[in-house]
């Protein structure tokens, strides 16, 4: 499996380091590159970074298999991966909710194919506007990227599971807009819970959870 990990990896954002720690870990799985809109005061790093401007995006896109999103509270390192969630949907990793805008989640959780939070506050504050799975994994610390790498890798699987799943319940809801009862998402989130709900009761009994 490609994963392309987007972020911020400019040298003032913590976000950018806990990327390179947390990818140089999940490499031992997938084949990973990062995607980077910025090009100035960048960490140095010898892991593969792919440049990218959100109008040519798609096209650097094709050969992967999932897109992975990494979202702080700055809006000015995250205006680009912003653009982008809305052209392909993905796993989204959120930092520092607690200072970050409602708003921001509640425009890009319909393009969201799982949540990661970093505590139970986060997950209930993500699951008042979103119906899908949302994992905790504990904030990374010094020395912890391969414990946390082990647990994104175990969601990973689980979200890239549920992608052709997910992507029947943006045709239905498609279905429904055409129809005229595009106010009424009460369908499409009865589906979206009753797949999470399936694959979770699956995890529970090979002792995962989520």
């Amino acid at each position: 499996m490609k994963i392309a990990w987007f972020t911020p990896f400019s040298r003032n954002t913590a976000i950018g380091k806990y990327s390179e720690s947390v990818v140089i870990a999940l490499k031992r799985y997938y084949g990973v590159d990062l995607f980077i809109s910025e090009k100035k005061d960048l960490i140095t790093t010898r892991l593969s970074k792919i440049y990218y401007k959100p109008d040519n995006v798609l096209s650097l896109l094709e050969h992967y298999d999932i897109c992975i999103y990494n979202i702080g509270d700055d809006f000015e390192y995250n205006t680009a991966i912003f653009d982008v969630v809305r052209q392909r949907p993905g796993l989204i990793i959120i930092h520092d909710l607690n200072r970050f805008n409602s708003n921001i989640i509640e425009s890009i959780h319909p393009y969201s194919l799982g949540f990661v939070v970093h505590s139970s506050e986060y997950e209930s504050k993500i699951k008042s506007v979103y119906a899908g799975s949302v994992c905790i994994i504990p904030p990374i610390y010094d020395n912890e990227g391969n414990d946390y790498s082990e647990k994104l890798y175990e969601f990973i699987q689980s979200v890239n599971f549920l992608k052709p799943l997910y992507s029947l319940t943006d045709l239905i809801s498609q279905e429904l807009i055409f129809m005229g009862v595009s106010s009424d998402m009460r369908i499409y989130e009865t589906i979206s819970n009753e797949i999470d709900l399936l694959f979770r009761d699956s995890n529970l009994r090979k002792g995962i959870g989520y």
